[in-house]
């Protein structure tokens, strides 16, 4: 019989099932007592407190069966693109356990009229809201004294809302300066005032990025469908079913390359792949404008209708090792995908790229960012790139590649002191990635909305130099 204590112990038995010491280790906290990062998923999950958005204002609810809320404090931040703008707590609240109450929008505004019965006002409608920013209010409830095991102002729920009165800022003015176009053998050379950017036409791929002398790439884009098999990946036999997809990112060759210059001020580079093992093809296409800009334009036309889903659809490329210095506006702090994010808040963050990677104890996928608008990576004297989602992409920046990462096979048990830092910024970006899953750990796959079926897709972003 397929009896528990033997699963315990990592018991093989037969497709699908665990089959490595991993599986007593995989939970939400390490064994060095290190927090996983989908523990900051089941401490929200779990919140005592919760917030919803109500009309103009907002519902809060008190959860526990027994306690009020008189030891919380519940603070609340308006912030504007990862900025904070207004910050304030809600004066002499309390809330019965097992109840709830309507607030109004607590940011302070004009034209407020006195609500008796609603006891904080001011509807953040009455803000002048600036095109091309990003409005959210953030709640957070905290202790005011401490309990065991939490210090005073440890945080217990924590919610987050955006407004909907965003405006999108004026299209920009496209830099009209002359681009030179000359070719050399295998490169294409595209010069401006003070870049220049070379292609390999014969690996189809973007191989230098130069700003005035100073490189910003060490290889290019190239088409990825792959990400490493987590331990529930492992589970569902993500290699037998998912596997072509790997086989496909890395046989990708391009079948054509092709460029043009319609303005002197813009360069188109096509670059197409023929995927013949899934009777698909993909286009990736530069559009160069005068300043240095790079528009990178992707789509996916799939000819079978009886493939399998996309682990993930995007582009990899390589950094100069130096690049370590990470800033984005996005979910985060932590880790996060998309069916493992709703603990993960739209804000501005920074780190190093050294401290995303999360060593779980058998090499796998990991530090992985949801809902980016952009990213920095820049170098020890702030020169670096800026990626832009258009609008939004999700991407890890590690100084592995996905290969360090990858399962061989399934008899592949490495461990995460296997894992030795590369000498290079290694970035993932995708129009997505299909979620984690974790029903269990035995055969479960992501739910049908965080799952990514094949079918034509098409994203794009934009890369420019940052000093």
């Amino acid at each position: 019989e397929k009896g528990t204590e033997f699963w315990a112990y990592g018991g093989d038995y037969g497709e699908g099932m665990p089959s490595d010491e991993n599986f007593v280790c995989n939970g939400i906290i390490s064994a060095d007592l290190n927090p996983q990062p989908a523990l900051w998923e089941v401490k929200y999950a779990y919140r005592n407190v919760s917030f919803q958005k109500e009309g103009d204002g907002y519902r809060i609810s008190n959860l526990h069966d027994f306690i009020d809320l008189s030891n919380y404090e519940i603070g609340w931040t308006l912030s504007g693109n990862g900025k904070k703008l207004y910050s304030g707590v809600l004066e002499n609240f309390n809330l019965e356990p097992r109840s709830d109450i309507l607030i109004a929008d607590p940011v302070p505004g004009p034209n407020t009229e006195s609500r008796p019965d609603i006891p904080i006002h001011g509807p953040s409608s009455n803000l002048n809201l600036e095109p091309g920013v990003e409005y959210f209010i953030d709640f957070s409830v905290r202790l005011k004294k401490a309990k065991p095991f939490r210090p005073a102002g440890f945080e217990v729920a924590h919610e987050q809302f955006k407004l909907s009165d965003w405006q999108p800022l004026p299209a920009p003015e496209i830099s009209t300066d002359a681009l030179v176009i000359k070719e050399s053998g295998d490169i294409l050379e595209v010069t401006g005032i003070n870049f220049v950017i070379r292609f390999d036409k014969t690996e189809g791929i973007l191989s230098s990025y130069e700003i005035n002398g100073f490189e910003l790439f060490r290889e290019g884009p190239r088409p990825n469908f792959w990400r490493p098999p987590n331990d529930n990946d492992k589970g569902s036999n993500m290699l037998k079913r998912l596997g072509i997809w790997r086989e496909v990112s890395n046989e990708a060759q391009p079948s054509s390359f092709e460029s043009s210059q319609p303005e002197k001020g813009l360069v188109l580079v096509e670059v197409q792949y023929d995927h013949e093992k899934v009777n698909s093809k993909q286009t990736v296409t530069y559009k160069i404008l005068g300043d240095g800009t790079i528009d990178v334009i992707t789509r996916l036309e799939t000819g079978d209708s009886d493939l399998p889903d996309l682990p993930r659809f995007g582009l990899r490329w390589e950094l100069p090792v130096s690049f370590d210095n990470l800033e984005y506006f996005g979910r985060g702090p932590h880790e996060n995908y998309i069916d493992r994010n709703r603990s993960a808040f739209v804000g501005l963050y920074e780190g190093k790229v050294t401290d995303q990677y999360y060593k779980y104890v058998r090499p796998q996928e990991n530090g992985y960012k949801t809902g980016v608008r952009w990213f920095n990576l820049r170098n020890e004297n702030g020169v670096g790139i800026r990626v832009s989602g258009n609008p939004i992409v999700g991407f890890s920046a590690l100084h592995n590649p996905l290969e360090d990462f990858d399962m061989l096979d399934e008899n592949d048990f490495r461990h995460t002191n296997d894992i030795v830092k590369k000498d290079g910024v290694f970035i993932c970006c995708d129009l997505k990635m299909m979620g984690v899953a974790g029903d269990n750990s035995w055969g479960a796959r992501p739910y049908p909305e965080y799952s990514i079926p094949a079918k034509d897709y098409q994203f794009s972003f934009t890369l420019k130099p940052v000093f």
